[in-house]
């Protein structure tokens, strides 16, 4: 979800993604109530940042085993 906040509301109404007020987020609880209605297999992936770019370049140790 990007962030959209309203000019002049100090919580940035309800498309705002800043980490305070996400639960606010008109979007953000669809979703959740999707979930919590045994519906979560409806919602696809949406991606609006660069994580699985960053998540590529993580590298993953297995147990015992250590960064030199």
């Amino acid at each position: 979800m990007e962030h959209e906040p309203e000019r002049f509301n100090p919580r940035g109404g309800p498309k705002t993604a800043d980490h305070v007020d996400i639960l606010g987020r008109q979007h953000l609880n669809e979703l959740i109530l999707r979930i919590a209605a045994g519906k979560g297999n409806t919602i696809s992936d949406y991606v609006v940042s660069n994580i699985m770019e960053y998540a590529d370049k993580v590298k993953v140790y297995d147990d015992g085993e250590r960064s030199s």
